[in-house]
């Protein structure tokens, strides 16, 4: 998988992801083309892919500075602390070099 620029996603990238009020720093946890994890558990992981919430050309990503969908209003279930997305909007900022990763 690649950025918009042309770099490789690696997992435990920092990433830059705009939303409508504006951008939003997360982790990349999942690749979506080969299925590699890190920082998630094997459950998740495992759901993610067989029921396709994370499509061969997209990513998960865990919330680093606070998640931007978060509400206390107790008519709507709360939002969970990652997104899958596609890598159209999406910056990388910095770069983990050592994740621990595991593959599906």
């Amino acid at each position: 998988m690649k950025f918009e620029d042309g770099q490789d996603v690696k997992l435990g990238d920092i990433v830059s992801i705009e939303l409508a009020d504006g951008l939003h720093a997360a982790k990349v946890v999942m690749l979506g083309d080969s299925g590699d994890y890190a920082g998630i558990d094997d459950e998740t992981a495992k759901w993610a892919i067989e029921s396709q919430h994370v499509g061969q050309n997209e990513i998960m990503a865990e919330w680093v500075e606070g998640n931007p969908f978060a509400h206390d209003d107790p008519a709507y279930a709360p939002a969970g602390n990652t997104i899958s997305t596609c890598l159209c909007d999406v910056v990388l900022m910095r770069r983990d070099n050592d994740p621990t990763r595991r593959r599906i």
